[in-house]
């Protein structure tokens, strides 16, 4: 694997980097950079997921995904109530613990897309619940919050691994490209992440 410089991290783990640590590298594995940066006895640890697997990764996960949401939903779970405004009605009972504001859930309400036939979704596709084997194959663990939903909700979580990491042009285009369907706009993703602060 490469190393890396303090220049080449994303500005969003950059700010949690002393601008004048000294670097150093332990041993490396096999996927992914590790230094250590150290500044006036603090010290952080950098991991940069850089390798070209993670490429076949996100594709394989988006197919993945994409059967996931063209199964049909099992008849036990099948509902007809709308899935968002479930899920808005379920951020306004968590505003007293969950990380979101008043205000974000207002703005949620106000700039809700519009609505798509619900699939068979996961409920919490973060990077955090799949599972890669040592052949490749791919799980998802968790579902808690599985059934019939938004798909744009599971892609737009899939997605997300700000602040540690800004997914490549690449890394989103690969996911895609096993999904078999154009990417969902800033916007909408934006608004799937936002509300998932509440849930």
């Amino acid at each position: 694997m490469g190393r890396f410089s303090l220049a080449g991290l994303p500005s969003a783990l950059a700010e949690h980097v002393p601008a004048r640590a000294r670097l150093s590298y332990p041993q490396q594995g096999r996927t992914s950079d590790v230094a250590f940066a150290e500044h006036e006895g603090r010290v952080v640890v950098v991991k940069r997921c850089a390798h070209p697997v993670y490429l076949a990764w996100l594709r394989s996960l988006g197919e993945l995904v994409r059967r996931l949401h063209a199964t049909p939903v099992p008849a036990a779970l099948a509902k007809e109530k709308d899935w968002t405004a479930q899920q808005l009605a379920q951020a306004r009972a968590n505003l007293s613990w969950c990380d979101g504001t008043p205000a974000g859930l207002i703005e949620l309400e106000r700039s809700r897309p519009p609505p798509v036939p619900q699939r068979l979704i996961h409920g919490d596709l973060a990077l955090d619940n799949v599972l890669i084997d040592a052949e490749g194959t791919l799980s998802l663990i968790d579902w808690a919050d599985g059934g019939p939903g938004d798909p744009r909700h599971d892609i737009a979580l899939a997605l997300q691994t700000k602040p540690e990491v800004e997914l490549t042009a690449a890394a989103r285009d690969a996911f895609f490209a096993g999904y078999g369907s154009a990417p969902l706009d800033d916007d909408t993703r934006d608004w799937f992440v936002g509300l998932s602060d509440y849930l």
